[in-house]
């Protein structure tokens, strides 16, 4: 599944906010529940790693940095002791 983090949701996310970063408010147009929180997201109770591109978008949110607009990829990987890991495509 791809997931469009879109201009509007960097304008209307709010920085070191578990549920109203632009990562959160993406992955709600998608998904129920969602919480962001040290460099995992929870999405409808299941932990998914975020790959280091997606770290790197929400560190330089926080930091008053610029982001872009860009695509999450959430892909299963049953090798890892958490079975899934969420990934960012750029544009």
């Amino acid at each position: 599944m791809i997931a469009q983090l879109t201009q509007d949701d960097i304008d209307n996310g709010i920085k070191c906010s578990y549920t109203e970063c632009p990562i959160a408010l993406c992955l709600k147009r998608y998904f129920k529940e969602v919480r962001v929180e040290n460099f995992e997201v929870i999405v409808d109770g299941r932990r998914f790693f975020m790959a280091h591109e997606l770290q790197v978008f929400a560190v330089n949110f926080d930091d008053g940095l610029p982001v872009k607009p860009t695509e999450i990829s959430i892909a299963e990987l049953g090798q890892y002791r958490k079975p899934y890991n969420m990934q960012m495509r750029s544009r």
